[in-house]
């Protein structure tokens, strides 16, 4: 009888622990503020202390608590890059996509100085999912929103570039390097692209080759 007991509750204690490594294994997969804030903005982990962490960020007080949807939707994006696996990539873009969504509709222009940014993020969640209309849509939100932020322009040219746009992708980058001309990440894409007649010819003397 006793042994029955003990092995009753060794199978209880081997089950339990199996779930619970279960499901710390599902949070972390999800989402760890200790570990995650860590290559996020600081006021992720500030947040993660609860509201009073607004009076260190006065300027996002009017969405501060709901910041943390921001931070979860940074994370993903970020996990989604570096993510091989197609399916698990696919799930880091969608969870990233519906907290973007979500703030979407607390972040107004006039009040949410993060604006630029949300949709620049979320139109890089866009064109990794393949939404080309959606995340061109986003992309030019930010930008129409703050024309000299340069990393929308960036994104907007690597969707073109990505659609063999070589030109488009160029014409953005200058429109962003007249907004905002000291811009290095700008500058170091139009330099590798060099200008549509450059590309042109290359072309021209690779058909020329061909024949």
């Amino acid at each position: 009888m006793k042994w029955c007991v003990g092995r009753t509750l060794l199978v209880s204690l081997i089950l339990w622990f199996a779930l619970g490594l279960s499901t710390v294994t599902a949070l972390e997969t999800v989402w760890d503020w200790s570990e995650h804030s860590k290559i996020l903005p600081t006021y992720c982990k500030h947040r993660q202390r609860g509201l009073e962490g607004a009076a260190l960020y006065p300027h996002l007080k009017p969405i501060w608590k709901h910041i943390h949807h921001y931070c979860a939707a940074l994370y993903g994006v970020f996990k989604a890059q570096v993510t091989i696996e197609a399916q698990a990539k696919q799930r880091w873009l969608n969870e990233s996509n519906d907290n973007f969504k979500y703030m979407a509709k607390r972040c107004r222009l006039s009040e949410c100085v993060i604006y630029p940014e949300l949709y620049t993020y979320w139109g890089i969640v866009f064109r990794e999912r393949g939404n080309i209309k959606e995340a061109v849509s986003a992309f030019e939100k930010a930008i129409r929103a703050k024309p000299d932020y340069d990393k929308a322009y960036a994104e907007l040219a690597a969707l073109f570039l990505a659609l063999d746009k070589i030109d488009r992708a160029v014409e953005i980058l200058k429109k962003g390097l007249k907004k905002k001309p000291t811009s290095h990440r700008l500058k170091r894409m139009l330099k590798k692209l060099g200008s549509p007649q450059r590309t042109e010819r290359l072309e021209k003397s690779e058909a020329t080759v061909s024949h």
